[in-house]
Formats: structure tokens, sequence, C-alpha cells
């Protein structure tokens, strides 16, 4: 019990307790502290544990935030009180291109002025896309749990996610969403120039979109998979009828 390790169960348990986020701000990205500190107790403990992010943490190691006022923070974190956690940066890229995958699909967007590019549309509202605001490239998408509600949103390159999930992890830049054990909702990457999808759903009113490692599902079929897109748009109808469409762009096979 004296190694610095947390146990991957404490760390779970510690997340769920702090409900995904620093229990001052609420940010996604955090850090594990030991309340009391680890020279003292040496052991990890879940009563003893909290998520900070980087900059409270830092705080507290300075001595600016004391003991007192994070076991105050402890009893009620901040996003106890929310469905959502704070903002973080995640799908802010620079540059003029940027590079969706989706499965074995890819879409490809090059910008010459500040704009929008969008990869999917349903029922003509935009939900997977790039904003170009001057050198910044800002990624917009909502992921949803399969028959219920949303679990990661990105909105301009500033990500929240559901604090209702069973649990959420993002290491490196692989990020992964659990609704319950052993069941993931969500798995994806952050590349250099946009997000790798291998898991996930979009929805509209009626339309619902599966991505999975072979590409997309429609409404539970299998539509498409194994080519790429350069500048275009994948256009899917949401009530229930018409064709799905691919306006403009460039095609090829992958």
């Amino acid at each position: 019990m004296g190694e610095r390790y947390i146990p991957q169960d404490t760390q779970r348990a510690v997340r769920q307790k702090c409900r995904f986020g620093c229990i001052i701000c609420g940010s996604p990205i955090f850090q594990y502290h030991h309340v009391q500190p680890f020279e003292s107790v040496r052991r990890h403990e879940v009563e003893n544990l909290v998520l900070l992010c980087g900059t409270h943490h830092d705080q507290v190691t300075r001595g600016q935030i004391t003991e007192a006022v994070i076991k105050e923070y402890s009893t009620s974190p901040h996003n106890l009180r929310a469905g959502f956690t704070s903002g973080a940066i995640a799908g802010r890229y620079s540059g003029c291109e940027g590079v969706i995958l989706l499965g074995e699909m890819g879409f490809t967007y090059e910008f010459e002025t500040d704009g929008v590019g969008v990869a999917i549309s349903i029922g003509g509202r935009p939900v997977l896309f790039f904003s170009k605001e001057g050198r910044a490239l800002l990624l917009s998408m909502e992921l949803f749990e399969p028959g219920a509600g949303i679990v990661l949103k990105i909105v301009r390159g500033e990500m929240v996610i559901a604090t209702g999930v069973w649990d959420y992890r993002y290491e490196g830049r692989t990020l992964r969403i659990w609704s319950e054990q052993f069941t993931s909702v969500v798995e994806m990457t952050f590349s250099d120039r946009g997000p790798s999808i291998q898991k996930g759903v979009i929805k509209g009113r009626h339309t619902v979109l599966g991505i999975s490692a072979n590409g997309l599902s429609v409404n539970g079929v299998q539509a498409m998979a194994g080519f790429s897109l350069h500048n275009g748009c994948l256009h899917f109808p949401d009530d229930g009828d018409g064709e799905t469409l691919i306006a403009g762009g460039v095609v090829n096979s992958r």
C-alpha cells in the first residue's frame, strides 16, 4: 500500500465520486490529489482522494489553497450540481487543413478563408464540422449514448462530459466514455489535425448514425465505409424519408 501508483479501481471510484472533473471548477482535465499528503498516510483511499485541474493542483502545492478548503469542496464537488462538466480545450487545432476520421471513413477540409466545413448534417442541421476562425480550426460535435442523451459535447473546440456516465477517461490523446461497466459508448483519439472516432452515436430527431471501426450505420443498418471525402458533406434526411446525399467535394476510395 506504500506505492505511489493508484490502483485502477480506486481511480475510477474517485472519478465517479467527483463526477469526472475538478472539485473546484469542474474541468474534465484533472489530476489525482491526496487531501492528506501521501507521504503521511502511505495509502490510497477513495475518501482521501479528489480530482483537481492542473491550476488548482498547483495552487494547493504552493499553499494557496488549504487542506480545509479542499475538504469543503470534496463534500460537494462542482460537478455534483451540474449535468455536464465545465469546459476544457479539446478539438482545437491550428492551420488550414482539418481531418475527421469515422472508422474507415475520412473527411478532409482545406480552408482558404474563415468559414465552416461540414462533414455531416442531419435534416439540414450541421452535426459534425470544423469552423475556421483566424488561425484557429475549431471542432464541433455531439455524441450520444444509444437510446439516451448526450455524453460528449464539443462546441468550437471546447469539450464537456455528461456527469451521469459510468466512467470517463482522457489519457494522452485517447478519450473513452462508458455508460455502464464494460459498455463503452465513445472511443476516439485527437490527432494533430482532427479527431479519429472509432465508436460513437450521432443523432437527429429520427435518424441515428452509429460510428464503428467499419464506418457508418444509419438506424442500425450498415450504410457507408471505405471512402474519403475532400471538402464535401454527407447530408442525411431526418424525417424517415429521402436519400443520403453527398454535397460537393471529391470522393476517393480508401
